[in-house]
């Protein structure tokens, strides 16, 4: 019973992520404008927000694709 179980739930854990993988898509209304403007490149966004509502889009289904710019030098 118990290897029915783990069996179960490995190939729930398994379909599911090749599911999300096929099924990328857009969560925010006006992705295709925000990307004329920059926003899948611009520093202002960091890669969770721009993964977040337009991972079609700016092509970040594989969220390892989108790369952080690094932090600004501040000056004193």
């Amino acid at each position: 019973m118990k290897l029915i179980l783990l069996f179960t739930i490995f190939v729930f854990f398994f379909a599911s992520s090749i599911y999300s993988a096929d099924t990328c898509q857009d969560y925010g209304t006006f992705c295709e404008s925000w990307k004329k403007n920059g926003f899948c490149e611009m520093c202002f966004y960091k890669c969770d927000v721009r993964v977040k509502y337009c991972p079609k889009t700016c092509g970040f289904c594989d969220p390892t694709k989108c790369v952080d710019c690094p932090p600004r030098a501040t000056e004193h």
